[in-house]
């Protein structure tokens, strides 16, 4: 039964919830949409905007229930599913997520569903289930170049090369010139060890675009493993003359100059690297701390070698200093270069 609605009162309403939320006072906004459903419970789009506006208050239940209300009075507003699906992932409930795009599939009225869907998917962790969605979407749409590089992407992490190869040349074969598509070629193949075929795809990638700051890092990653040592090293230092910041490719270089028996100048590298990442070592994960430990005593051997025992000292506690993280130890980096500071705490 359809209610009676005060129409005078509902405009006042419906106004002063669009100025306060205009004016970026949710609180007051929300007061007012929740006024306006009160005088017309069919107002769509005040469901909307109290759903949405209840989430920020962290009333995640109460949203979910307004927002499904909006839906059962519109059901194709396709994007309320994605407004849901954004927020849960803030709330990082991957599988609440999930049954939200599973309700959006069920309408079939975004084209980009499936594709959508295998990115939250597997942002969730759920790769089967991703995988399975990315090659439904390119079923639907066969000439989505996103859906293409997602796919061989999750296809190459989980060593399925084989069929991201096969994927990614049957897309090239419809876009020969498409950089992207290269680009995730050469991934594929350096991820084999196939170094002389990822150097042709990133030597492609370089050639249409040439300062494809990822290309021209990955060639020269290749060319260390293959022996291209000059080669590499001119690599590196263009992508420093174009990306200042990337300050993570030195570790990358002291590895050349440990294959080049150029001692001195990996230390030089490590060093800068051990400077650019210390401050971000306790959130990285355990692989990249392994690698800072190494580099650490890499630099100490050196120094302990050529008789400064107190460089050498200084940067073989730096990687105590990680293992004591390892073993449950509570730190934190000094302001002083020449100390860390340890906290007792329990």
């Amino acid at each position: 039964m359809k209610v009676k609605v005060n129409q005078s009162d509902f405009n006042v309403e419906r106004a002063r919830a669009e100025r306060c939320f205009a004016n970026g006072q949710i609180d007051k906004a929300l007061i007012h949409y929740k006024n306006c459903i009160s005088l017309d419970p069919y107002y769509i789009d005040g469901h909307f905007f109290v759903g949405m506006l209840t989430f920020r208050t962290g009333e995640i239940e109460k949203a979910e229930s307004y927002l499904g209300r909006h839906l059962r009075l519109n059901n194709d507003h396709i994007d309320v599913y994605f407004h849901l699906c954004c927020l849960f992932e803030k709330e990082e409930d991957f599988k609440t997520m999930l049954e939200w795009f599973k309700e959006a599939v069920f309408c079939q009225t975004h084209e980009n569903i499936y594709y959508q869907m295998g990115l939250i998917a597997e942002a969730a962790h759920h790769s089967e289930y991703a995988k399975a969605l990315y090659q439904e979407a390119l079923r639907v749409q066969p000439d989505l170049k996103d859906v293409v590089i997602a796919l061989s992407a999750l296809l190459t992490e989980e060593s399925d090369y084989q069929t991201a190869e096969a994927v990614l040349n049957l897309s090239l074969k419809k876009y020969p010139d498409d950089i992207a598509l290269f680009f995730a070629l050469g991934l594929a193949y350096k991820a084999q060890r196939k170094f002389e075929s990822a150097i042709a795809q990133f030597n492609t990638v370089v050639s249409l675009q040439p300062e494809h700051v990822n290309s021209l890092f990955h060639l020269a990653d290749c060319c260390v493993h293959v022996g291209f040592f000059k080669q590499a090293e001119a690599l590196y230092q263009k992508v420093h003359q174009i990306d200042q910041s990337r300050l993570d490719v030195c570790y990358h270089e002291g590895q050349l100059y440990e294959e080049m028996k150029d001692i001195k100048s990996a230390v030089q590298k490590y060093r800068q690297w051990i400077e650019f990442i210390e401050y971000q070592i306790w959130h990285q994960d355990r692989n990249m701390q392994k690698q800072f430990k190494a580099c650490c005593r890499y630099v100490a051997d050196y120094y302990q070698k050529n008789g400064d025992h107190i460089e050498s000292s200084y940067f073989r506690r730096r990687a105590e200093v990680v293992e004591m993280d390892e073993m449950g130890g509570i730190y934190a980096v000094s302001a002083s270069r020449d100390r860390f500071k340890l906290n007792d705490e329990s």
